[in-house]
């Protein structure tokens, strides 16, 4: 068991390593038929990572949409960030 942010979760050891990106296209895709969305959720950490300097410039408009989300999910909203919670 391992706590992170007052949250308890366990590990599975059972689960192949790999990229959050990438296994997000893994499970989604057993699912849903992504056709061009694919791209979008493969490089929503935008161009602050390595793997992803060859889109810098260059996004789609989806990519950036999920890229900035993401960043003010996590940047934002989860560290308390927002002045009102009332607007969700």
């Amino acid at each position: 068991m391992v706590k992170n942010r007052g949250i308890r979760y366990k590990i599975n050891p059972d689960v192949v390593a790999m990229g959050l990106a990438v296994r997000s296209l893994y499970l989604v895709t057993n699912t849903f038929s992504l056709r061009c969305r694919g791209p979008a959720i493969a490089y929503h950490d935008g161009q602050y990572i390595d793997d992803n300097k060859i889109v810098a410039h260059k996004e789609e408009p989806l990519t950036l949409l999920l890229h900035w989300s993401d960043y003010w999910t996590a940047h934002i909203y989860e560290e308390g960030r927002v002045a009102s919670k009332s607007f969700y």
